[in-house]
């Protein structure tokens, strides 16, 4: 199985997708902005619905390239689809894994990963190969959550809602920690500590128009998407998943309800 296949094992699932699908350079990878010249070669690797993207193709290198790759087909054809619609001529999506990618060494002036170190069970395999595919003088991204860093407020809903971020971890190769290893696994690919620039950022969910967003996106998800909660045991993963929704019900009426989560990054220059 691909490397970023694990987070979608039983398939496409729109009920995930859509929980990605809100994400932009701005609100996902501002941390990368200052590194961007608008002819840079892109690859923007475990890409997802292609949102961030086709973002930086329309608004960060208008005179260079992206290409978006990803194991899931459906992300493929749709992401190239909305491309052309949006008449993006820099800006394609391929099949392909970020353990295997199909390019030729030191093509890409940047290559880029958002939440896939997270999901995959050989993230330094998949970091060599980002780096193989480096120019010389270029760069290597990655921004991925650190799931137990989750909080929400008020308590009382904490301990549901922290579940499902966290049920991956038990069932799949998805770290609960990815965001403070991010540097050792840099290192261990093989950069230099010197080469390496780290930094975190946090989401923070509690303004009213984002909290009801926020929480329908993450109540539909528990409810609807082919994840599972509690493993091996259908009775108590449908009672888990309407205990979470009924969490979230809760979350986007109590207006003073919010929740964090913290996120490692790394910028490595080759």
């Amino acid at each position: 199985m691909s490397t970023e296949q694990g987070y979608y094992a039983k398939g496409f699932d729109s009920s995930i997708s859509k929980t990605h699908a809100w994400r932009t350079v701005e609100n996902s990878c501002a941390y990368l902005i200052r590194y961007i010249k608008d002819n840079d070669k892109v690859l923007d690797v475990g890409c997802g619905p292609g949102t961030i993207t086709m973002d930086l193709a329309r608004r960060y290198v208008p005179k260079g390239e992206v290409i978006g790759v990803e194991p899931i087909q459906e992300f493929v054809d749709a992401g190239n689809l909305k491309r052309s619609e949006m008449n993006l001529k820099n800006c394609h999506f391929q099949f392909a894994s970020g353990d295997k990618l199909p390019f030729e060494d030191n093509t890409f002036d940047i290559v880029h990963a958002h939440q896939v170190l997270v999901h995959v069970e050989n993230q330094v395999d998949v970091l060599k190969e980002m780096k193989r595919v480096t120019k010389p003088g270029g760069i290597v991204c990655s921004k991925d959550a650190d799931l137990e860093t989750s909080q929400v407020y008020p308590t009382k809903l904490d301990e549901t809602l922290k579940s499902q971020f966290l049920a991956k971890t038990k069932c799949s190769s998805t770290h609960p920690q990815a965001g403070r290893h991010l540097r050792k696994w840099a290192i261990d690919s093989g950069f230099s500590p010197m080469s390496i620039s780290s930094s975190a950022s946090l989401w923070f969910i509690a303004n009213e128009e984002d909290r009801k967003w926020f929480g329908k996106m993450f109540r539909d998800r528990a409810l609807h998407s082919t994840e599972t909660l509690i493993p091996f045991d259908a009775e108590g993963d449908l009672r888990k998943r309407q205990e979470v929704a009924q969490a979230w019900d809760d979350f986007i009426r109590d207006s003073s309800s919010c929740y964090y989560l913290m996120h490692g990054e790394v910028v490595c220059k080759k």
